[in-house]
């Protein structure tokens, strides 16, 4: 926990009558010009991270120089008010909040710097293994496995399924050594053995990945992540099956992409598709993927200057213009290979909700499960993309097909009201999100 600084303090003791006004702007000026030098140390210190950490931690980057600034921005208004009375509540009633921002997301900026350095991609283990050098140690590895535990089942059916094989042996290891830290003599041994299980652990981790390896060198997300996978597994970072996977969902995307007609994509299509096709014969035989790689990567450079010029293609329903690659219209739901004169496809989540109001009625009902599975399914796959926001929805939808799942066992009303609330707060939030996002796809 952050001690309060000394700003915050002197302005609440401002506000009770413990303070003078001198005290508090001296303090001010003294605490913007401190501010703003820690902020110019650590953006040089970011600028010297290399240019892969430098990527991992973007988002924590912004969040910290927006409440760096915000907290700096406090500072000023004290040192530059001159006594007046308006300013000065402000400060005194904003600059607690703004602190305790600036201080978490400064924590959260160190921890991702270390996370992204290593040893590991896992924070479990590298916490535990920046305590191994501390006086606490038992008590953070007691922590560190509590946590890891308690989320060790959802973490796993974040992954799809042809992944956790490979990744839950790893993770009961990795559990297994934070519920046993060492004594003193052993220390080196426990740290060898930590940072071992997290990097070959990181072998199988697809979020990692994801994290740092998903933007470029195109703006199309799956086909990044097969060839960076390509490139990490010669380097020896990334097991064959998670670059096995990350090739096959390429492909798959690849089939699905609905590219206008005629120009220069569906031939780089066409090209792209049997380079990737190429590649994982080779990974499967575990044979040199570097030939092959380099065609795929310049085929893809190709792939994202047509990208860059191609028109957008039209929804055959609506007429609105969606992105390249969008298979459903994020204007009116209408598949984009849809006649004209098709109206949109029947809402999935309706006809999922119309087959459980039939079970609740004891109505034929057979195809339940399988629209349950079929949804779980859809959901392993969207797990690939990397945004907060999306990530929650795809909670929400995991969540209500949990209590479908119930319902489905057991009919009851209660819980068929609960899945549906979930099922249709989460389809709803969907739908804002690609309105929002329409490069999504």
């Amino acid at each position: 926990m952050y001690p309060e600084p000394l700003l915050v303090t002197q302005a609440k003791a401002y506000l009770e009558g413990q303070s003078t006004l001198p005290e508090v702007l001296d303090c001010a000026e003294k605490t913007r010009q401190s501010v703003e030098k820690h902020g110019e140390q650590l953006q040089t210190r970011l600028q010297n991270e290399p240019p892969h950490v430098q990527v991992l931690v973007a988002s924590e980057v912004r969040s910290w120089q927006e409440s760096h600034g915000d907290f700096l921005r406090w500072a000023r208004i004290a040192s530059e008010s001159q006594g007046a009375s308006e300013p000065l509540e402000a400060l005194c009633q904003g600059l607690p909040i703004s602190a305790q921002r600036f201080h978490f997301d400064e924590f959260r900026l160190d921890e991702a710097l270390w996370v992204s350095r290593g040893p590991t991609s896992l924070a479990f283990s590298n916490r535990a293994l920046a305590a191994s050098h501390g006086p606490d140690l038992k008590t953070a590895c007691r922590r560190e496995a509590d946590l890891l535990g308690a989320s060790l089942t959802p973490f796993l059916q974040g992954y799809p399924e042809e992944l956790q094989e490979h990744l839950a042996p790893y993770l009961e290891e990795l559990l297994d050594w934070l519920e046993h830290p060492p004594e003193a003599s052993q220390l080196k041994t426990w740290r060898a053995q930590g940072e071992q299980i997290g990097k070959d652990l990181a072998r199988y981790d697809l979020a990692f990945l994801l994290r740092g390896y998903a933007n470029g060198p195109t703006s199309y997300g799956p086909l990044n992540l097969a060839l960076n996978a390509c490139w990490l597994q010669g380097q020896g970072f990334v097991a064959p099956e998670l670059t096995q996977f990350c090739l096959r969902d390429a492909l798959q995307a690849l089939e699905n992409l609905a590219p206008p007609e005629g120009g220069e994509l569906p031939e780089i299509f066409e090209d792209m598709e049997q380079l990737l096709g190429q590649l994982l014969k080779l990974s499967e035989r575990g044979e040199d993927l570097t030939a092959v790689h380099q065609a795929a990567s310049e085929v893809a450079q190709e792939f994202q200057q047509a990208l860059e010029v191609e028109e957008q293609a039209r929804c055959p329903v609506c007429n609105n213009a969606q992105p390249l690659g969008t298979r459903r219209c994020t204007m009116c739901g209408s598949n984009m290979s849809a006649a004209p004169d098709q109206p949109a496809a029947q809402d999935r989540l309706d006809r999922v909700l119309a087959q459980a109001e039939a079970q609740l009625r004891e109505e034929e009902s057979h195809n339940l499960e399988q629209e349950i599975a079929d949804y779980r399914k859809d959901l392993q796959k969207a797990q690939t993309f990397p945004d907060d926001d999306y990530q929650e929805i795809l909670t929400i939808f995991a969540d209500g097909l949990e209590a479908l799942e119930e319902f489905h066992e057991n009919p009851d009303r209660e819980l068929l009201d609960e899945a549906s609330g979930l099922l249709r707060e989460a389809d709803s939030r969907l739908r804002a999100w690609q309105a929002a996002h329409p490069e999504a796809g």
